[in-house]
């Protein structure tokens, strides 16, 4: 049992502080049911013995973390914290509750409010902590976290009665204070839920919320036990998607990623193109859940290494035969999607768009006019109004399928050499060249440390582009330069914005305006040469 592992001064604290508990959400049901003052000042007797558990479980799981270097018993070490002062704040929140009454001016008003039907779901939330806790049991703690609901269901339906009593001219200060009760009664619900959210950590070896409990019952375990899973967080997306490596008892490992359903919507649908276009493009979705405005997405574990890791940490030959394997596969999927309509080009809308971000980050970006060595530099605002006339002259003269955000770390290369594309939700008919400029500027956003490997990160970029350059010219596409430079500036002046490093976000910024100022004062683009140094790490 876990019990053992808390150490018997923490199991034993923690049993009497659920019991305590339990006897003060009793006392409390039967205070709301029939108000006494000598009940009243057991409640508030109480409360100091509460704080005294509490503190003794605190101090012994404090000694117990130093002590112990088994991440898993830290874990539920840490649980136990938690799960006592929930606890407490019950507790704390029945006397709020005992208090609230005395401010009624007929006690009769009670009968109002159901106060069992409160009560008793926190009681028997209570009731499967010791459960929980003690033998990682995920589904006890789920039914845990799912006695909020049921207090918050009761919270509106009492708030609508109320507001009802309130418009039939009833008396508002009895109201208000019975609203005020419902509201205590409320928040116990929300502090149980913190209590039971501790204990399905500990058990799933990542912290989760219960808003988002549903992705992992309906999406993974319908036919296991939740007690089974592991959780791996992989990723957090700047968009608020969490990406997770699940791992269930005799199964293979998937990937799960959750959170905005519009963003997950469109991700399915790009997978579903980059799969039918072929299937080893893209992942496997092996569900799709939506709640709300929540959304779900599991994925087959696709095994390999991103081009981050590649790029970083690969030998040479590997990296050679991996950048190769990607652009054999962007060509093939350029080729097969390609659709001969002129495409006018989005980047500087874009760009604007997020101006006002990088600015907020870097507010120093945002200047005036300057004279640097006898040269006058404009602002990005100036240069973007230079440009917005001729947009109409890079037009892209075809669009494939592009990724929309192709990065280093949203490319795999598997074990076979075979390349796979994630983080599909911006897929669209577009210009290729952007897709590229996208990739090259998440090779400049990399800290490096040392030389060698910005050598290392500027020779790959270097190459690749070469390659897209000779590729260019084989489908005739005498303005891909030019293309390719807006790309990058609006990729490296957007990319700042994520970037606290004051060094490096200011060589992007300025390679950006560097990149719109030889832009703007070129007379043919077809014949625009990218400057080499942009693509220097």
């Amino acid at each position: 049992m876990i019990a053992a592992s808390l150490g018997s001064g923490i199991a034993e604290n923690l049993r009497f502080l659920v019991l305590e508990v339990r006897g003060q959400l009793l006392r409390t049901r039967s205070f709301l049911a029939a108000p006494d003052d000598e009940l009243a000042a057991t409640i508030a007797a109480r409360e100091d013995y509460v704080d005294n558990l509490r503190r003794a479980i605190h101090r012994r799981a404090f000694g117990q973390g130093f002590a112990t270097g088994d991440e898993n018993a830290r874990r539920v070490l840490q649980a136990a914290e938690r799960v006592a002062d929930a606890l407490e704040r019950i507790a704390d929140r029945c006397l709020d509750v005992v208090e609230q009454v005395g401010y009624l001016e007929d006690e009769e008003a009670l009968t109002q409010i159901d106060a069992a039907a409160f009560l008793d779901p926190l009681l028997g939330g209570v009731d499967r902590i010791e459960r929980a806790l003690f033998e990682l049991d995920a589904r006890a703690a789920v039914r845990i976290c799912r006695a909020e609901a049921r207090l918050d269901e009761l919270y509106e339906r009492g708030l609508a009665q109320v507001l009802e009593e309130l418009e039939n001219g009833e008396h508002a200060h009895t109201q208000v204070t019975l609203l005020l009760l419902l509201r205590q009664l409320e928040q116990m619900g929300d502090v149980l839920l913190l209590a039971g959210e501790a204990i399905l950590s500990a058990c799933l070896g990542e912290s989760i919320k219960a808003s988002r409990l549903w992705v992992l019952d309906e999406a993974i375990a319908e036919d296991g036990e939740l007690g089974e899973v592991e959780l791996e967080e992989i990723a957090e997306t700047r968009s608020g998607a969490r990406i997770r490596r699940v791992d269930e008892a005799a199964e293979a490992p998937v990937i799960l990623k959750d959170g905005a359903l519009a963003k997950l919507t469109a991700e399915r649908e790009g997978n579903r193109l980059w799969r039918a276009l072929d299937p080893g493009l893209a992942p496997r979705a092996l569900d799709f859940q939506e709640q709300g405005d929540t959304g779900a997405i599991v994925y087959e574990f696709a095994a390999g290494q991103t081009f981050e890791d590649l790029v970083l940490c690969a030998e040479e030959d590997e990296l050679r035969a991996g950048y190769g394997r990607l652009l054999a596969t962007l060509r093939g999927v350029w080729a097969r999607t390609r659709e001969d309509a002129p495409a006018a080009p989005e980047v500087l809308a874009q760009l604007e768009r997020r101006l006002p971000a990088v600015y907020a980050v870097h507010p120093e970006f945002r200047l005036g006019e300057q004279r640097l060595g006898g040269l006058e530099h404009a602002p990005l605002e100036v240069l973007i109004e230079r440009l917005r006339p001729r947009l109409g002259e890079l037009s892209a003269p075809f669009t494939v399928l592009a990724h929309g955000d192709l990065n280093l770390d949203n490319v795999i290369l598997g074990a076979e050499g075979q390349v796979r594309f994630l983080d599909l939700h911006r897929t669209h008919r577009g210009d290729y060249a952007q897709d590229v400029a996208v990739f090259l500027v998440s090779h400049l956003r990399l800290s490096t440390p040392t030389r060698g490997l910005r050598r290392r990160l500027s020779r790959a970029s270097q190459g690749l582009f070469q390659a897209c350059r000779e590729l260019s010219r084989e489908l005739g596409d005498p303005t891909f330069e030019a293309r390719l430079a807006l790309g990058l500036a609006r990729s490296c002046a957007t990319s700042s914005r994520f970037l606290l490093a004051p060094g490096l976000a200011r060589t992007l910024f300025h390679r950006a305006r560097y990149l719109l100022e030889r832009l703007a004062e070129r007379d043919d683009y077809r014949s625009f040469t990218l400057p080499p140094e942009v693509l220097h790490v």
